[in-house]
């Protein structure tokens, strides 16, 4: 009965990742933006495997209101990156970009003849992930 349960905890285990800490990876991320993952997905394409100070100019000079939030998150990691890991952020680029769905507010419009239609407010949450080359 022992190995039994010895086996079990060991067969558990070996489905675990290992959590290894790398020290060469800055992240930043933001949640509940208003907007539609709809909107972020073409500029986190754009900025994508950019350096850190390309990806940062195409933030700046880029009109969507999708680009200043990028702005923000880029300088966060970079602040990341340089306080906590002693990183120089000329090393640093954009490795990974992950957007995904957050809260959908769900409202009400009245229509013609008393029925009503849904309005959906979509918001979505956004992780920058900057390595050091």
């Amino acid at each position: 009965m022992l190995s039994s349960i010895l086996l079990k905890k060991s067969a558990r285990d070996a489905n675990k990742k290992p959590v290894v800490e790398n020290a060469k990876i800055a992240t930043a991320s933001a949640r509940m933006l208003k907007t539609s993952v709809k909107k972020i997905m073409p500029f986190a394409r754009l900025i994508k495997g950019l350096s850190f100070k390309d990806a940062r100019l195409q933030s700046q000079f880029h009109e969507t209101k999708v680009a200043k939030i990028f702005e923000n998150l880029l300088k966060s990691a970079a602040a990341t990156a340089e306080n906590d890991k002693n990183i120089d952020s000329d090393s640093l680029y954009v490795k990974e970009i992950k957007v995904g769905k957050d809260k959908i507010l769900k409202r009400i419009m009245p229509r013609g003849r008393g029925k009503t239609a849904r309005i959906l407010k979509h918001y979505s949450r956004l992780t920058v992930i900057l390595e050091s080359k």
